[in-house]
């Protein structure tokens, strides 16, 4: 399978791929996005701002298109959330223009749930019916990432399959069809729940300090001893802070969503996710998720952002604030990988007429 991808973050989507499908193509402008992937897919061309591909005819052939689309148009958490007359909301508009130039048999978008709500639905039902148009039948899931990794992210999924490769299907039994997740796909894993425990970096949490203007006036030296330590009834447990309720700690253990925004070294209201250990009520120690632990909860393989190639092809090491605000931005890659599984399993058990 040829893959050429939109919106391609740091590769979220291609991390989840078989082995036996192909990148043909990625398309990402923003800065630091570009040096991870120029670092990580070098022989691939990245076709860069989508709005400046002048001829679509003249990307890649390719199978599928994937794409994780600009989402702030559509998230609740921007005020007065324009949707189409927004920009960023547009953007669709260019997926939709690269799949009728290359017809692949494929596609599969992600965004924030808010887009599934806004305008009362006529926005989402509206980009449904453009797709139909454009020849695809489709299928859409809303999916939290907490069913397969300690993170509460929803996001919607988008999948469109061509309609003239479909209808030359030739078909099974409806039920073998649903039993083995094939065109009606099922997104519910069957791994075991997990949780933030399980993603807590224990070798590399020493070298992490924790901002000295947010631990307790008893604990100045910078830290969280790592979580396989006794801690003599210490527990660690998951947190937030809000300028309006203050340190949030979460008793399910399940990380609140990553976030794109920039992220202080000493402002908590503007950290990622907090990790706090705790001595019965007694606070011994709050640090921030240190960004390989971001990249766990996200399913990414380790330091996948640790390092980016500039322009003049320089290796360099990402600071940590960019390092946080992509993994806000990207894809949680088990979902996406579940999704290809199925599409293997249909092209392998379904001959054309």
């Amino acid at each position: 399978m040829k893959v050429f991808s939109m919106f391609s973050g740091v590769g979220g989507f291609e991390q989840a791929m078989p082995e036996d499908w192909k990148v043909v193509g990625l398309a990402e402008k923003e800065q630091y996005a570009s040096c991870v992937l120029r670092y990580r897919f070098p022989d691939i061309k990245n076709w860069g701002d989508v709005t400046e591909i002048k001829d679509y005819t003249k990307i890649p052939d390719c199978d599928i298109i994937i794409g994780g689309v600009p989402c702030q148009a559509w998230s609740i958490v921007n005020r007065g959330r324009a949707g189409f007359d927004d920009i960023r909301g547009q953007m669709w508009f260019w997926f939709m223009k690269a799949l009728e130039s290359k017809q692949p048999k494929y596609f599969l978008a992600e965004n924030v749930l808010g887009i599934v709500s806004h305008d009362k639905g006529n926005s989402f039902e509206y980009l449904l019916e453009k797709f139909t148009e454009l020849g695809y039948y489709v299928d859409f899931e809303v999916v939290n990432a907490e069913w397969f990794l300690p993170q509460n992210r929803e996001r919607v999924f988008i999948l469109g399959i061509r309609k003239d490769f479909a209808d030359g299907w030739n078909r099974r039994v409806e039920e073998e069809v649903a039993q083995q997740q094939g065109y009606q796909f099922s997104l519910f894993p069957d791994s075991e729940v997990t949780t933030i425990r399980d993603y807590l970096d224990a070798k590399r949490i020493v070298r992490e300090k924790c901002s000295r203007e947010i631990l307790p006036p008893e604990r100045k030296d910078g830290g969280n001893k790592g979580k396989d330590e006794d801690r003599r009834g210490r527990h660690t447990m998951v947190a937030d802070y809000r300028i309006d309720e203050g340190l949030r700690l979460r008793n399910k253990m399940v990380c609140p969503c990553l976030y794109h925004r920039k992220h202080s070294e000493t402002d908590m209201s503007t950290m990622p996710p907090l990790i706090v250990e705790r001595d019965g009520e007694k606070i011994i120690s709050i640090r921030r998720l240190m960004p390989i632990e971001a990249e766990k909860l996200m399913g990414w393989k380790e330091n996948w952002t640790q390092y980016g190639v500039n322009e003049k092809g320089e290796k360099f090491e990402l600071r940590n604030t960019e390092r946080y605000k992509l993994c806000g931005n990207g894809v949680v890659t088990p979902i996406p990988a579940l999704i290809y599984k199925n599409i293997k399993w249909l092209e392998e058990n379904y001959e054309q007429k």
